[in-house]
């Protein structure tokens, strides 16, 4: 979870379509003779309808399985019974919302109940596809991923593969920063902090640890010497200042948070600027770094995050997201370096955002799945 409302209104969904589902198998009372019975119904009908009865398959999910499409890197449906076997099961939950949402517009949504009722019924789910939608198991993966293919290579015809720009420098990589000079590139992963030096591409690994990998990840000073990121320790997030030169790591005090993350700098190197959740709202907050001093810069319910500074350090640019629309606002900012009046919102439906950049002309680098 990451704070936002909109996220945490459709896990609530999700679990709730579970409740319903565990109902029909095993049931209650007389019904629940079924807790003795070997009942199965597969993991792609499951989560694939936790998720299908949750939301639409949303900008990310189509990235991912998109991807997994043009690298045929997609899973057959007798391979999806279980997900405890995969390493990356967000592409297996993706796909199983994806083959449900496909029967549901070809054949109707009914079917898709129609379904799980006859495989909480101990029907087999080969037999329940074969008389539901009048083909096999196959056949439904087949025909749903040709329909996938075809959708996702007519967007791409006639682009230029990556490989035209360069070459694939890392794997599995959540989040990376270009030092200021161009010289190094800080990459984040889950588990561990590596820095890769542009010109020989020598890569050394700076810390093993689990990082928070949302919004920025990691942010270089503007001098270069130090990272900023998010990491946990004891359970818990903290923010932590890393000096490339001396190797030492320092820990910044924030206040008590189940989440910290997406840091930046300002300008000056005075301040440091964080997402944080209170168990009520993501809001962003600063840290002066020299005397520790923690200010809330915002107080709503929107969830907000990738604070980024103007050039001069007169500005700060900031994502906010409300019921799944996310927005880029502008604070301007006093002599203190706090804002001024409300924020002015300066772009809106930008849909689902992995990296933020506020350049010294005031433009926006940012890439978004559409």
């Amino acid at each position: 979870m990451n704070g936002s409302y909109y996220e945490f209104e459709k896990v609530i969904n999700h679990e709730m379509t579970h409740a319903f589902q565990y109902d029909l198998i095993y049931g209650e009372g007389w019904r629940s003779v079924n807790l003795f019975k070997a009942v199965f119904v597969p993991n792609w009908m499951m989560e694939g309808m936790a998720e299908w009865a949750s939301q639409h398959l949303d900008s990310q999910g189509e990235m991912v399985l998109r991807d997994a499409i043009l690298n045929d890197q997609t899973i057959p449906l007798n391979l999806l019974e279980s997900f405890g076997h995969f390493e990356q099961v967000y592409t297996a939950y993706k796909e199983s919302q994806s083959i449900l949402e496909y029967i549901s517009q070809l054949y109707g949504p009914e079917k898709v109940v129609r379904m799980m009722k006859k495989m909480a019924s101990n029907q087999q789910p080969d037999t329940v596809v074969k008389n539901t939608l009048g083909i096999s198991l196959k056949e439904l993966y087949d025909h749903w991923l040709f329909f996938m293919k075809t959708q996702a290579w007519s967007r791409i015809n006639g682009l230029a593969s990556p490989e035209k720009y360069d070459n694939k420098i890392e794997d599995d990589v959540a989040k990376s920063a270009v030092a200021p000079d161009g010289n190094q590139v800080a990459i984040l992963k889950r588990g561990e902090l590596d820095l890769l030096e542009v010109p020989s591409k020598k890569k050394s690994t700076l810390l093993n640890r689990p990082f928070q990998t949302q919004g920025s990840g990691v942010a270089w000073s503007p001098d270069g010497k130090k990272l900023a990121y998010a990491a946990s320790r004891n359970g818990e997030y903290g923010l932590y200042v890393f000096d490339i030169k001396t190797k030492k790591e320092e820990e910044i005090p924030v206040p008590k948070m189940p989440l910290v993350y997406s840091p930046a700098w300002s300008p000056d190197q005075k301040y440091l600027i964080f997402s944080g959740f209170d168990y009520s709202a993501v809001d962003l907050y600063r840290c002066e770094l020299k005397t520790r001093h923690i200010d809330r810069l915002t107080n709503n319910l929107d969830s907000k995050s990738w604070g980024s500074y103007s050039a001069e350090g007169k500005e700060l640019f900031y994502l906010s997201e409300n019921s799944g629309e996310t927005k880029i606002l502008k604070f301007v900012l006093d002599n203190a370096g706090l804002p001024q009046g409300d924020p002015v919102m300066i772009g809106t439906n930008l849909g689902c955002i992995s990296s933020f950049r506020v350049t010294k002309k005031r433009n926006f680098s940012n890439f978004r799945s559409k």
